[in-house]
Parts: C-alpha cells; sequence; structure tokens
C-alpha cells in the first residue's frame, strides 16, 4: 500500500475516516515510527481517494522524515 519516495522514506496514505486506524498500523509496521496524522480541512477539495475503499480521502498518514541534521 506505501511506497518509498526519493529520500527512502514511506509515501503518504490516504485514507477515509473508516480506514484511519488501518493506515496509521500499516505505517507504524514497516517504518517502526508514529506516523504523522493530518486531517485534510474541510472545504479543501481532495482529488485523493482512500487507499482501502476508494472514497473521497479526510486523512493523510505518514512518516515525517527530515534528512537535515540539528547542531
Amino acid at each position: 500500500m506505501t511506497k518509498e519516495n526519493d529520500l527512502g522514506t514511506t509515501a503518504a496514505i490516504y485514507s477515509c475516516e473508516e480506514h484511519v486506524e488501518y493506515a496509521l498500523e500499516e505505517v507504524v509496521n514497516e517504518e517502526g515510527m508514529p506516523p504523522t496524522l493530518k486531517r485534510i480541512e474541510s472545504g479543501i477539495l481532495s482529488t485523493k481517494r482512500c487507499a482501502y475503499c476508494g472514497k473521497p480521502s479526510v486523512y493523510i498518514v505518514s512518516n515525517e522524515y527530515s534528512h537535515t541534521k540539528c547542531g
């Protein structure tokens, strides 16, 4: 369901309200780190569909990877 982007991190999973727990679990299982959960603002038309059922997406679940280092 997920795929790597050019930084070697998991791409975002778009999900509906019903399947957000599946997306959260998938990212945790693949990355071993807590994912970031972002709700798509109401009023913003999303062309992305839920990766599990095809309904309009409500959430974006992803890992937040930064290739920069502090200090």
